[in-house]
């Protein structure tokens, strides 16, 4: 009961203070009336029996003999007055039960101070494991320890957890321990629900504590959305939540954290209990420093790591000299994505092409052969199909302002999206879908060039996905580097090349005599070779007269017969319709192409070598007896071709040096036809000059001739003269 304003309460107080050792009170009348309503409406009496209440108030009076003490005071009711016998024997009553009420607040002391004890071991070993703490994530056990601690301390406990980093409405975050399998750490989105509107009205109030208590079809609303956000939870924890009769919760707020406890049978906790609470959460205040410290310790000992990753791949980036080694690069940037605990089976590229219509996938991946870790990579260019789905979504997420997306391919899915891959990954065992039949996800980090992605069994958390992103943006950087030294590299091929074709066109233009042209061919195969263009064997010159159906041919050759590998050179001229090759070589001057690849295979082979060995004696027995398939590779100019042989295909870059070098040899050939001119000009006019001279000498001849004539016709027609007159002259 609590003391109230009554005569009777006044007067029974001051007595115990006096200690009266024999003190009576009488209530009655009105008095009476007044306190039975009191007694039986406001206190604890309103449990008494119904006629129990109605006979105490049918008395005519409360007649109430004490004996005070200490600590105590012995009472007795009755409707009569009391004897001053009775009120000995009261007394003498009295002093027993003062003696046994010592004894009780002894053994009460002893209890609170063991019940203290309990407690403050139990928050020392919470204290203890928290201080203990080496990493975050040893959180788990903290709130293990806490749960456990609370259990051996008689608290009725199910389950029990802290919220770390509170946002009003924003995402929770959980570190929990019950008897279930539930997971240690569990992030779910902001949710409403009783409990969630109590803690946000209790921070923005700024209160520490409020209680909860749902019946059974609330707590199974509220736990059937928790436990969505909880993926693989075993079918009886969840049986076990939802079976049971109802949830009372305590919480206790503190500045940075949150410490609740819950049981399922939908007690209320008592205020004692709820006290031991508030205890533990001021003791977890100090675990939840700690573990604040930790995380920035760990974030920082991994923003170390992470960015000690990127830096070996700006590293790698930096030191490339040229653009092939962009492979090795890839490599890198794979083996520090693993380093850092991303577990990927291989690390991919996509990098668009627009403007030629492809796209290149590049991979890599790691491999353990003979007890040694090696990393490969592989890269396939595509014809960009732009009706594909899988290349719709990329360029969809691509142009999207999402840097990082994340795709699951179900198992029955596998096989198929490693169909997709075969080309890049064919032949890699550990790559191969029997590994992943319970599915994959690939995650994807856009930069401004395409993608760079990782391929793992689970999905990536977003720590995760923002250090993808990361591995990305530097990734961009040494692709733009890799864009910068392929350039310099193009001008600086391109200044070769052109300073190649500059000595041929030099030679071209120095020609005296029209047989110096196997000299520019020797010069345009040495260029050529110097040019790293060694798949082109031979370099010929064809210059085809149509008015006489001839071709002459110029070639120059690498000659592999000795160590030296010098080029042989030579002229010969052949009449295109004497074998299968020249034939193949006449329909391509009179089509309108501008270049041809003939195959030079079998019979068709050896009667052409055999017939150019023929012509030419530098290049009898130059095969020996075997005789291997070419092919041959013309490139049209004015009035003939230039060619190269190789084992296959040439390169595009190939094609375009043919295509140059005609173009320097459309000069050589206008410089060839002037000398050729010159010659025939100059023999005609020696020709001339010689007929002129033998005219004239026998023009002069025939007047000397005539002159003589002339003179003994003269003589003869004339008188004969004196001696002695001639003699006088």
């Amino acid at each position: 009961m609590k003391f109230e304003d009554y005569p009777f309460h006044h007067a029974m107080w001051k007595a115990w203070k006096e200690q009266q050792k024999n003190f009576i009170y009488t209530i009655e009348g009105e008095e009476k009336k007044i306190y039975d309503e009191y007694l039986y409406t406001e206190t604890e009496f309103r449990r008494f029996p119904k006629h129990v209440q109605e006979a105490n108030k049918a008395l005519k009076r409360y007649v109430a003999g004490f004996t005070f003490f200490k600590h105590s005071g012995l009472q007795t009711v009755s409707e009569n007055h009391i004897s001053d016998e009775e009120l000995n024997i009261l007394e003498r009553f009295g002093k027993v039960f003062e003696q046994s009420y010592t004894r009780f607040l002894d053994l009460q002391k002893a209890e609170a101070q063991a019940k203290e004890a309990q407690i403050e071991a139990a928050l020392e070993r919470v204290r203890s494991r928290s201080m203990a703490m080496h990493k975050s994530e040893e959180l788990k056990e903290v709130i293990k320890i806490t749960y456990h601690q609370l259990s051996q301390l008689k608290i009725k406990i199910d389950h029990a957890g802290f919220v770390v980093d509170y946002k009003p409405k924003g995402d929770w975050h959980f570190w929990i321990a019950d008897e279930q399998d539930i997971p240690a750490e569990i992030s779910h989105p902001w949710f409403d629900s009783v409990w969630a509107r109590q803690f946000d009205e209790a921070k923005q109030n700024g209160k520490y504590f409020f209680a909860t208590q749902l019946n059974f079809e609330e707590k199974n609303k509220f736990y059937n959305e928790l436990l969505s956000f909880v993926p693989g939870l075993p079918e009886a924890s969840k049986d076990f939540y939802l079976s049971c009769p109802g949830l009372a919760a305590s919480t206790v707020l503190m500045d940075n954290v949150a410490l609740y406890i819950e049981n399922f049978s939908g007690i209320p906790y008592t205020a004692e209990e709820n006290n031991i609470l508030l205890r533990f959460g001021k003791v977890f205040q100090q675990t939840y420093t700690r573990f604040m410290d930790l995380q920035k310790a760990e974030f920082q000992a991994r923003e170390a790591q992470i960015e000690a990753a990127l830096e070996r791949t700006r590293t790698q980036s930096m030191i490339m000299q040229h653009s092939s080694e962009l492979d090795e690069t890839l490599k890198v940037f794979h083996e520090q994505v693993l380093l850092l605990g991303i577990k990927s089976a291989f690390s991919f590229l996509w990098l668009p092409d627009e403007k030629n219509e492809r796209h290149i996938f590049w991979a890599a991946w790691r491999e353990d052969k003979n007890g040694t870790t090696v990393f490969n990579s592989k890269a396939v260019n595509y014809p960009l199909d732009r009706n594909e789905p899988a290349t719709v979504q990329c360029f969809a997420d691509w142009k999207s302002n999402e840097p990082v997306h994340s795709y699951h391919v179900q198992p029955a899915a596998v096989d198929n999206y490693f169909a997709t891959w075969k080309e890049l990954l064919d032949g890699v065992e550990k790559l191969n879908p029997e590994y992943f039949r319970d599915g994959l996800y690939y995650v994807e980090a856009f930069m401004k060039y395409g993608c760079f992605g990782v391929m793992t069994i689970t999905d990536l958390n977003e720590a995760e996905k923002i250090l993808l992103n990361r591995f990305a943006i530097e990734f961009e950087r040494t692709y733009t580097r890799f864009l910068d030294l392929k350039k310099a590299e193009s001008q600086a091929r391109q200044a070769k090349i052109e300073t190649a074709l500059e000595k041929v066109r030099a030679r071209a233009l120095a020609m005296q005599q029209p047989e110096e042209l196997k000299e520019v061919a020797t010069v345009l195969r040495h260029e050529m070779g110097l040019l790293g263009v060694e798949g082109l064997e031979t370099c010929s010159i064809y210059i085809h007269d149509e008015t006489i159906n001839r071709t002459e041919c110029w070639y120059a050759l690498k000659d592999i017969r000795g160590e030296e590998n010098k080029l042989v050179s030579d002229h010969f001229p052949l009449n295109l319709q004497d074998t299968w090759v020249g034939r193949e070589m006449d329909k391509f001057y009179r089509s309108g192409a501008k270049k041809v690849s003939i195959l030079m295979q079998g019979a068709n082979r050896k009667e052409w070598i055999n017939y150019c060995e023929e012509r030419s004696i530098p290049l009898r027995g130059y095969y020996g007896t075997l005789i291997p398939d070419r092919t041959y590779h013309l490139y049209k100019f004015s009035h003939g071709a230039i060619g190269a042989a190789s084992a296959g295909d040439i390169s595009a870059e190939s094609w375009d040096l043919l295509q140059r070098a005609a173009s320097v040899f459309s000069l050589a050939y206008s410089r060839f036809k002037d000398l050729t001119q010159a010659r025939f000009d100059l023999q005609r006019l020696k020709a001339e000059k010689q007929r002129a001279e033998t005219a004239l000498s026998e023009l002069q001849t025939t007047q000397k001739q005539l002159i003589q004539s002339e003179k003994w016709q003269a003589l003869a027609n004339s008188p004969p003269a004196s001696p002695m007159k001639f003699r006088t002259r």
